[in-house]
């Protein structure tokens, strides 16, 4: 999946919509980041994330946080949110990308390192 997802990553030219539970798949924040800090006489991408509240406080991933500060630090518009639901289980299950409006996957994979190389 990561080659297909790194090449609609890279032709991206305007906006990054995003859904995740878990981030901290490295060769994705650093193509995100590059996007994000491109000149204007580039056209610097626009990224907009949602991250799980809970999991955004108390990440089950070790590299999480540094990854959302890389971005974060990049320009990424970033919120929390925790979905409604019963008992303390609620959390952002589906994940999303959405490229230029254009391009979308979508799925449980997080994306994070254990999903691309385990």
């Amino acid at each position: 999946m990561w080659p297909s997802l790194e090449a609609d990553l890279t032709a991206t030219s305007d906006m990054i919509f995003g859904a995740q539970y878990n981030l901290d798949f490295a060769p994705f924040v650093t193509r995100c980041v590059e996007l994000l800090n491109r000149t204007p006489e580039e056209r610097r991408v626009s990224m907009r994330l949602v991250l799980d509240s809970k999991n955004f406080h108390a990440p089950s991933c070790a590299r999480q946080p540094e990854a959302v500060r890389s971005l974060y630090q990049a320009g990424a518009f970033i919120r929390t949110v925790k979905p409604k639901g019963r008992g303390g289980f609620a959390c952002l299950h589906a994940k999303m990308w959405i490229f230029d409006r254009k391009v979308m996957y979508t799925g449980s994979a997080n994306t994070t390192h254990g999903a691309f190389q385990s």
